[in-house]
């Protein structure tokens, strides 16, 4: 749920991995694969197919987003 609020207040907005890392997980070393299932968790309860995002957009090396997929 954390990793979805901090999306959330983000407004839309690219949320870098390492910036999901510092809210969530505060000083506490964590590996990727973490949250690459949650994210992957999410989809799952959203519904959301990554190829075709409707509600979360992954943007390869950089970080994610809510919101519509720009063309």
């Amino acid at each position: 749920m954390d990793v979805l609020l901090v999306l959330a207040k983000a407004d839309g907005q690219l949320v870098s991995r390492d910036d999901i890392f510092s809210a969530v997980w505060k000083n506490q070393i964590i590996a990727d694969h973490v949250l690459y299932n949650l994210i992957a968790n999410l989809r799952k309860v959203l519904e959301d197919n990554p190829q075709e995002p409707k509600y979360l957009l992954t943007v390869p090396k950089k970080g994610y987003r809510l919101g519509q997929q720009v063309q």
